[in-house]
Order: C-alpha cells, then sequence, then structure tokens
C-alpha cells in the first residue's frame, strides 16, 4: 500500500501464542509508515519460519522405555494436529496391554544450526510438548501429566519434509502417584508444515 508521498507497511505475528488468542493476535499487529524521500533501497529478505509454530503435524512412530520399576515397556501410535497435537498409541506396560491419548502442546524453543538469509539449511528443531493424557487398560495409570520434548530435522525450504525423522523423550506423571511414572523414547517419520507451506 503506497501513496505520493508515503509507504505503508502492515506486519503480523508469527508466534505460537498469536494461534490461539483474537485479542493478543491484533495486539502484536503493527503498522508502519514511511516516507518516499527517505527510502534508498527496497529489498525482500527470506524469512524464517521455523520461528512459528506448525501448521500441520501428522507423524508415527514407537520406541519403548521404563516404568517406574525399572521394566522395559513399548509402544506404537500416531500423532495428529499442529499448534496443538492429539497422540493415540498402544502400549505394554508389565505385560499388560493398554492405549492412551494424549493432548500437548507443541510450543517451538529453537533451532540447530541458526537461519541462514543466504541459502537453504536442513535443522534440528527443538518443541515442549506440555500435555495431559489417559491410559486405560491392564497395567497402572489411568489420568497422567506429561512433559516431552520433540526434536525433528527440517528443511527451510520446507519441501520434501513428508518424511522428515524426529525423536521425542517423555516422562509421564500418574494423577494418583507421580512418582509412579515412566520415561520413553520415540522414534519416527513425520509431516511438519508451516503456517505458509504447502505440500509441494
Amino acid at each position: 500500500m503506497a501513496s505520493n508521498d508515503l509507504l505503508y507497511c502492515h506486519t503480523n505475528p508469527e508466534d505460537w501464542l498469536s494461534y490461539f488468542s483474537r485479542r493478543y493476535y491484533e495486539w502484536r499487529q503493527v503498522d508502519l509508515a514511511f516516507k518516499r524521500a527517505d527510502i534508498r533501497q527496497v529489498r525482500v529478505m527470506p524469512f524464517d519460519y521455523s520461528e512459528g509454530p506448525l501448521s500441520l503435524l501428522l507423524a508415527a512412530g514407537g520406541g519403548g522405555g521404563l516404568d517406574y520399576t525399572h521394566q522395559p515397556a513399548g509402544f506404537a501410535g500416531v500423532k495428529v494436529g499442529g499448534p496443538v497435537s492429539l497422540d493415540l498409541q498402544y502400549d505394554r506396560i508389565q505385560g499388560q496391554n493398554g492405549f492412551s491419548t494424549e493432548g500437548s502442546a507443541v510450543v517451538p524453543l529453537f533451532r540447530v544450526p541458526r537461519f541462514n538469509r543466504d541459502k537453504d539449511l536442513k535443522f534440528l528443531k527443538v518443541y515442549a510438548e506440555p500435555g495431559l493424557g489417559y491410559r486405560a487398560g491392564g497395567g497402572a495409570f489411568g489420568g497422567y501429566s506429561s512433559a516431552k520434548v520433540l526434536v525433528v530435522l527440517l528443511s527451510d525450504s520446507w519441501s520434501g519434509d513428508w518424511g522428515a525423522p524426529y525423536v521425542e523423550f517423555q516422562r509421564r506423571f500418574p494423577f494418583g502417584s507421580p512418582l509412579q511414572g515412566d520415561t520413553r523414547l520415540t522414534f519416527g517419520v513425520m509431516l511438519g508444515l508451516c503456517e505458509h507451506c504447502g505440500l509441494n
């Protein structure tokens, strides 16, 4: 948008919280005006879309871990969502089958290496996933809280990320006995898209 004397720019927030609060989203919007006489050059620079949340997340994985008695356990499942995800998992703990559902926020933390405006890079993106869930079936649990860290290999082009590998570390805390939870490690593949990415 422009006039004879001014060039106008409108900015929109890309952070995780803006996806859940309309008021916060509108508060973070900014309108800028620049005098044409002061403008010497206009350049369009690449933007690091990995700063914001994932708009689409489809994943499948499995792994193992240890329960509170240090006995091995195994599980497999799927994850669907975006800024908030839903996990559906089958597991086997202490020789008994179970099924769990869990909802988690997927909060972006940081990436390695840092964004480079001059070239596309592959990078490891780290997300925090606080959540709540319920396990039904044989054995322990019932309702629980969960703390997870997700690490996924993505690329700045956001193309070809249909099978991005990921690792997820999780600790679950049963509501009835928080110290008798389990620790799990997941390996899998994921389709992850940013808010402005298409299915390339």
